[in-house]
């Protein structure tokens, strides 16, 4: 029904066995209709009997309509929302000629909920204010500090194979952040 609707023109030239308008979006599709009344494009694969029916002889399915967005969703959907734009073409063109495919499934990532909330970006955090004691009247430097203490460090002394156990005991001034190990 789809491709009655869409392409209606091509659909009954075909079925009268006229051939297809050149100004025609799938004329470049070789189309035929099988044995169900589908669309399908005769690609050069017609010759590779390894290969499903569905394969060479994919469903043109046409740009913007309902059911091939409701396809093209379905495959998005199985595919757990991590198929980039390509991948998820490849996958679709093992049964469905979708026209103009890319965009088509552009839009249905454009139009995920899940996909749009794994692109947003995080919230900017805003920083604390500074404290007061940083702006008072200039100290020397360590009058006012932090400690923080960290370890142990595996550290070898020299060329030996003697492994020690270090500690570090860090001092941070607070006034002009300047650091002593």
């Amino acid at each position: 029904k789809a491709q009655k609707e869409s392409f209606k023109e091509e659909y009954s030239n075909i079925e009268k066995g006229k051939p297809i308008s050149i100004s025609s979006k799938i004329i470049s599709l070789n189309p035929q209709i099988d044995e169900y009344g589908l669309l399908r494009s005769c690609s050069r694969l017609q010759n590779a009997h390894y290969l499903p029916y569905n394969v060479k002889y994919p469903i043109i399915l046409p740009r913007g309509h309902t059911i091939t967005k409701l396809i093209v969703k379905h495959y998005h959907d199985e595919a757990n929302h991590v198929m980039g734009t390509n991948q998820l073409l490849t996958k679709l063109s093992e049964r469905y000629w979708v026209i103009r495919g890319r965009e088509e499934i552009r839009d249905a990532e454009a139009k995920c909920n899940k996909c749009k909330l794994r692109r947003c970006k995080p919230a900017q955090l805003l920083m604390a204010p500074l404290p007061a004691m940083r702006f008072k009247e200039p100290l020397r430097a360590f009058a006012r500090n932090d400690i923080d203490f960290a370890g142990p460090f595996l550290t070898m002394h020299g060329r030996g194979k003697i492994r020690q156990k270090r500690y570090m005991c860090l001092f941070t001034c607070l006034l002009s952040r300047a650091v002593h190990l």
